[in-house]
């Protein structure tokens, strides 16, 4: 008997203490062995065991790019160290540039997984934690999950396990020519693989797969949304937050994307000369053959000059999938027509938007002089396309002279106007979006929606400084597109953001960090059998609101009167 104990205790020593491998933070999957690292997070010094790094499918590689992912990742012998990020996937980031072949690649579908530290000892016998799935944005060209962009921190002191996630980018994961070697939606795919891996697993790090809520923002609210609507998904999750986005927006939906396909294959040098199934055979393998970096740099130059006048500029997108494989389409109706019918998971929602949102929009665009000059001559383009006018039309002539009267009392567009400006790029891109998925979800779930709006114009929003930098004329008062991410994140992209004690900014991390894993834990943002906040409880200068909602919108103080003007010219005029 003591020799069995003795070859056990050496087996134990060896595989933990010749590797280096803590047995603290160490999980054994069906397809290897993970030694993670023990940590503690920046504020309350909460012990946590990080796992990154994690292999959730095959390598979208060779053969297999541009394909559906392959949600069987290949094993490995030993322990693999997960105190490493992988790479992220190959993108033009414009945005952060981070777009160095050192640190993205095809082969990056990783995730990681951050848990609150339960002993090995004693995790069965904890209750199972709420888990909470984070999807990136990067308006599905760029971004990845690692911890530059969404450190651990804040979220995890709460008491749950967080898990992020990287996806297939631009023409790697959005490629649809209507075949099964490119069937569409792969980086949305991606993601679907991601999410059975946290059914299947996340158990193993102490999580509750019947506790699972997505969340994300910008594109990843859009993919939030997706993962709602399509029945790929269903079961996956039990619960939504939606961050500055739906698949509504301009910039999350494209239907156009086979002639882009084949426009990037002329530009390529593929020779192929119609939209047919058998050059959409040659097609994909010519662009098979290419290298990653010639589809990077040439995946951006398909935008037809209507696009960029438009503010568009974005190519490869989720859309429609026209393959006739059994089960396996995300997407097979557009998200408006799904919505209309109800169609889309009943589930719990936390959804909402920055005040400020067309700050960075307005960078995007470059604003100048000349641009204004350009808008002045031509403001066509900004009537929402969503309204389905043709420019030509009374109807139009009508919406444009509504909005010129709205937001600029007729006046020529100028520096002076910066604010309404900001507010019409916000609306446009964002809100008005947001505000039409809120009104049909409201119409046909019944499950709890809530809303809210950010405004918090604090030291910790990562995109306002950054637009201030490149335009001072911008420092207008709000909260950016992505500026909430540095209060729901430990965000050290630009170096160390250390919190100091009394103040707004720690205020809003433990304020938004407790509404948002409440919702996880218990489906409303202010904890389970508590009443929702009143609005007027919150000031328009710190302006957070929660309120389970009907089909009207934010009825607070904080209302834009913009909605209701979109609101009626929804009724007047759209066409959808």
């Amino acid at each position: 008997m003591y020799v069995i104990y003795y070859i056990m205790f050496s087996i134990y020593v060896f595989t933990f203490c010749e590797s280096s491998v803590t047995p603290d933070c160490f999980v054994h999957l069906d397809y290897g062995r993970l030694s993670g690292e023990k940590r503690t997070t920046d504020l309350l010094n909460i012990t946590f065991c990080s796992y990154k790094g994690i292999p959730y499918a095959k390598p979208p590689v060779g053969n297999l790019r541009f394909k559906d992912p392959d949600p069987t990742p290949n094993p490995w012998d030993g322990i693999r160290d997960a105190s490493k990020e992988g790479k992220a996937c190959i993108q033009n980031d414009k945005m952060f540039g981070k777009d160095g072949f050192d640190v993205t690649d095809e082969d990056c579908l990783f995730l990681n997984v951050y848990s609150p530290f339960k002993t090995r000892n004693t995790i069965h016998h904890h209750e199972p934690m709420t888990v909470m799935v984070w999807i990136h944005g990067g308006g599905f060209l760029f971004g990845n999950g690692n911890e530059e962009l969404y450190g651990p921190d804040f979220i995890i002191e709460n008491d749950v396990i967080l898990v992020t996630i990287n996806y297939r980018l631009g023409v790697f994961g959005f490629l649809n020519l209507g075949i099964s070697e490119a069937p569409g939606n792969a980086g949305l795919k991606d993601q679907v693989a991601a999410l059975s891996w946290v059914q299947k697993y996340i158990h193993l790090f102490g999580g509750n797969p019947q506790k699972v809520t997505i969340f994300g923002e910008s594109a990843g609210a859009s993919s939030v949304h997706y993962h709602m609507l399509s029945p790929m998904s269903n079961g996956l999750f039990h619960q939504a937050i939606l961050q500055s986005g739906s698949a509504l927006t301009t910039w999350a939906f494209n239907n156009d994307v086979k002639n882009e396909a084949f426009e990037l294959g002329r530009l390529l040098n593929c020779n192929v000369s119609s939209n047919s199934y058998a050059d959409a055979q040659l097609l994909v393998n010519c662009l098979r053959e290419k290298t990653a970096g010639q589809l990077k740099e040439f995946q951006c130059k398909v935008i037809c000059a209507e696009e960029y006048r438009k503010g568009m500029f974005l190519t490869f997108l989720p859309s429609i999938e026209v393959t006739d494989t059994v089960n396996k389409n995300f997407l097979t109706e557009t998200p408006l027509q799904l919505l209309k019918k109800g169609s889309f998971a009943k589930v719990p929602t936390l959804i909402g938007f920055n005040n400020r949102e067309g700050l960075m929009f307005l960078t995007l665009l470059m604003i100048n002089n000349e641009w204004f000059d350009k808008i002045n001559n031509d403001f066509n383009q900004l009537v929402p396309p969503s309204l389905g006018l043709q420019e030509n039309s009374l109807q139009f002539q009508q919406v444009k002279d509504k909005m010129k009267k709205f937001y600029f009392n007729n006046e020529p567009l100028s520096w002076d106007l910066i604010e309404p400006l900001c507010d019409l790029i916000s609306d446009f891109a964002v809100v008005i979006p947001v505000y039409r998925t809120i009104i049909m979800m409201t119409e046909s779930s019944n499950k709890s929606i809530y809303t809210y709006e950010f405004a918090v114009d604090g030291n910790r929003g990562p995109m306002k400084p950054a637009v201030i930098k490149w335009n001072s004329r911008l420092n207008i008062t709000g909260a950016s597109h992505f500026d909430e991410i540095g209060y729901l994140f430990n965000f050290h992209m630009y170096g160390p953001m250390p919190v100091q004690k009394d103040t707004v900014e720690l205020n809003t991390i433990k304020r938004l960090t407790s509404f948002w894993t409440n919702f996880a834990k218990t489906g409303n943002p202010n904890g389970e059998g508590k009443v929702v906040w009143e609005p007027q409880q919150f000031n328009h200068d710190s302006c957070l609101l929660i309120e389970k909602t009907s089909n009207t919108f934010l009825q607070t103080s904080c209302e834009h009167q913009r909605l209701s003007f979109w609101k009626n010219i929804y009724n007047i005029y759209g066409s959808d």
